[in-house]
């Protein structure tokens, strides 16, 4: 064996788990974020180019910053303290 580290999970699906772990953690954050006018990662990434949406999004960053609460991160294991962003760099698409 030679010293090789067995591993029980793939890159890819790692990734893949990574992936679907993040995209809740959007969902998370834009559930319970008022103003932001998107329900969930998938109503974002289908709804970002609508520019009603997509300005209204800017609007709430505008008027909150990027500076949130990162503190919901203790509160929920579905948050990620990058989901803000996440979002904000996707409403600017």
């Amino acid at each position: 064996m030679g010293g090789q580290l067995c591993s029980t999970s793939s890159p890819t699906l790692t990734r893949q788990s990574s992936a679907r772990s993040f995209q809740g953690a959007v969902s998370y954050w834009l559930e319970s974020t008022d103003g932001i006018p998107f329900e969930s990662y998938t109503d974002l990434v289908e709804n970002r180019t609508d520019e009603n949406r997509q300005a209204d999004a800017l609007l709430w960053f505008d008027d909150h910053d990027l500076d949130t609460d990162e503190t919901h991160v203790f509160d929920e294991v579905s948050a990620h303290a990058a989901a803000p962003l996440a979002v904000f760099f996707a409403a600017r698409r």
